[in-house]
């Protein structure tokens, strides 16, 4: 697996790309009702497809199901050349991170993780994880990656995952 990030940041930039770097989107479909009742006030803002209630969303919290479909990253597998970047926006309701990991995991949030088989081992993140948090609307970009495989995770929601190859 190649070294982590060079440069991120969290910005509050439109979804718009420029060229030279690849869109992913980050997305949920939570509905604002029941998961501010679940989880408190603001957990979930509104959004066009809040659609998902939270009793939905955890009844596919399982290694069956392997966590709600709606809750992923717009590419499961991707490849950018070398000197692209990636700019990664949250379009869904919820905080979610973009994080680089070492390892696919779980990430200590018991009832998520159930959404992974027993004994899955955590992910591994590389550098540091708190830059990669996304609020909805926010945006992440995604430069200096070296030429590799890179694998991302929502250390939120650990079924949110894809592998970026860097070509170079």
């Amino acid at each position: 697996m190649a070294a982590g990030l060079a440069t991120a940041g969290v910005l509050a930039a439109p979804a718009a790309t420029a060229s030279g770097r690849t869109q992913i989107q980050v997305q949920d479909r939570c509905d604002p009702v029941t998961f501010d009742a679940a989880l408190g006030a603001g957990s979930c803002v509104s959004t066009r497809d809040g659609t998902v209630t939270f009793a939905a969303f955890l009844a596919r919290a399982n290694p069956h199901d392997g966590g709600h479909g709606a809750w992923n990253f717009s590419r499961k597998d991707t490849h950018i050349d070398r000197g692209e970047a990636l700019h990664v926006s949250n379009t869904g309701g919820e905080v979610h991170s973009f994080t680089e990991v070492s390892r696919f995991g779980t990430v200590g949030i018991a009832p998520l993780d159930a959404a992974l088989p027993d004994g899955t081992p955590a992910a591994l993140p590389i550098g540091d994880p708190a830059t990669t948090f996304l609020p909805p609307g926010a945006a992440l970009d995604v430069a200096g990656l070296s030429p590799g495989v890179h694998t991302f995770q929502c250390l939120i929601h650990p079924w949110m995952r894809t592998t970026v190859e860097v070509r170079g």
